[in-house]
């Protein structure tokens, strides 16, 4: 029997590693197998604030009018052109839905403007607006007024100087609307902590050119009242004062334009589509310092008559500051009307302190 090997305890012990086995041991840098997430871009929600989607106006004109179709799939297409091409937004939902992407729609303005997509007919009675629209206004009345309310409610109203695409609204859903949590409209006071909540109109739309024309004020551009840019309704052409038939679109119209106080057509350099570009103050001055009559003639009162004995030229000279004077007086008549509603307004506590003070300056 061999004798075991005595171990002295003072003498250092050689450990022997095991060998492991398996996957080899990687040398060098460490990789790392995490992949970090990737940010995504905030986008833009699609539809509105309540949930209104091309999905919704679909559905609810299909519910309300599918009768007037022969299938689903006719009523789903767009139109096509002479070369039978579709033409891309022209199916009646397309067409719908993009006159709602301004406008918080209900269900039953929805049906709406269907209608009036379907029922224009220019046999019809022609729609009447009152005299004074397609007078002068001042830019901040189309914030300050309600203009939509009287509209009769077959006419479109078109505006390519002063909105983007769809630069055309359906006139009686330009007014804001008041709700409650369900959608009806309210026939009581507003409480927002009962779910109620405004619907605003196409007028909002109008808030871009707003904000350029007090840009033009604040930037010391433009003084007084009796320069600042002006807007009127007018007909199928420039001199017209009528709501008009396009015969393209199929329904009654009416446009809008901005002009200088004496009427004439100008944009001051105002594009929709950018509404944040700088101001031309250049083209703003050559508006403001075009030749009026007044700026070469003697003032006289408008119930001065031509005296006998002029020429031809002179009395059509003086007939132009006749008719000047008039006009001057005319703004400051309006101008002093705009101020009572203002007044009023604020005595209703429609408008705060602030605002009115400031819209009083705008005058």
């Amino acid at each position: 029997m061999a004798r075991k090997k005595k171990i002295d305890s003072n003498k250092p012990t050689k450990i022997v590693k095991k060998r492991k086995v398996g996957r080899p041991k990687k040398r060098g840098r460490k990789k790392s197998y995490y992949t970090p997430k990737k940010k995504s871009k905030k986008v833009a929600q699609k539809g509105f604030s309540r949930n209104l989607t091309y999905n919704r106006v679909r559905a609810v004109l299909w519910a309300n009018f599918k009768d007037d179709f022969p299938n689903y799939r006719v009523f789903i297409s767009n139109q096509t052109d002479d070369e039978g091409k579709k033409i891309k937004g022209t199916s009646i939902v397309s067409q719908v839905f993009a006159q709602c992407k301004s406008l918080d729609c209900l269900d039953s303005d929805i049906i709406e403007i269907y209608n009036q997509f379907k029922n224009q007919n220019p046999d019809d009675e022609r729609p009447i607006l009152p005299p004074y629209y397609f007078d002068n206004h001042y830019y901040w009345e189309l914030e300050t007024e309600d203009w939509w309310a009287g509209f009769d409610d077959r006419v479109w109203v078109v505006a390519p100087m002063l909105i983007q695409d769809p630069d055309n609204f359906l006139g009686i859903l330009g007014s804001d609307r008041y709700v409650d949590e369900n959608g009806e409209l309210l026939n009581r006071k507003f409480d927002g902590r009962r779910g109620d909540y405004i619907i605003y109109g196409k007028s909002q739309r109008f808030k871009e050119f707003i904000n350029y024309c007090n840009a033009m004020q604040s930037q010391g551009l433009i003084g007084g009242s009796s320069d600042v840019p002006n807007w009127r309704f007018v007909g199928e052409e420039d001199d017209e004062a009528d709501v008009y038939w396009n015969p393209f679109t199929k329904r009654w119209e009416v446009r809008i334009v901005i002009c200088d106080p004496l009427g004439t057509i100008e944009d001051y350099g105002f594009i929709p589509n950018e509404p944040d570009l700088g101001l031309d103050e250049d083209l703003i001055q050559d508006i403001l310092k075009k030749p009026k009559p007044q700026d070469t003639t003697e003032e006289i009162t408008p119930t001065e008559e031509p005296k006998a004995g002029l020429s031809k030229e002179e009395i059509k000279i003086k007939q132009k500051e006749l008719e000047q004077e008039d006009r001057r007086l005319k703004l400051e008549e309006e101008r002093s009307d705009r101020i009572n509603k203002l007044l009023q307004k604020y005595l209703d506590d429609k408008i705060d302190t602030e605002t009115f003070e400031r819209l009083l300056k705008l005058i």
